[in-house]
């Protein structure tokens, strides 16, 4: 839990996760969400 919160601020801190929050209309919350686990898994398996 802790490896993925240090994650999540890294990813933050590049600006990944606002970026998806800004994506157009097209992807709906629940698929934004998808898609920040993805990157959060996948930032997760580069650590």
């Amino acid at each position: 839990m802790q490896k993925r919160l240090k994650l999540i601020s890294k990813l933050d801190s590049y600006g990944v996760l606002d970026s998806i929050e800004k994506l157009p209309e097209a992807p709906s919350s629940d698929q934004k969400k998808i898609i920040r686990e993805f990157f959060i898994f996948l930032a997760s398996k580069f650590v």
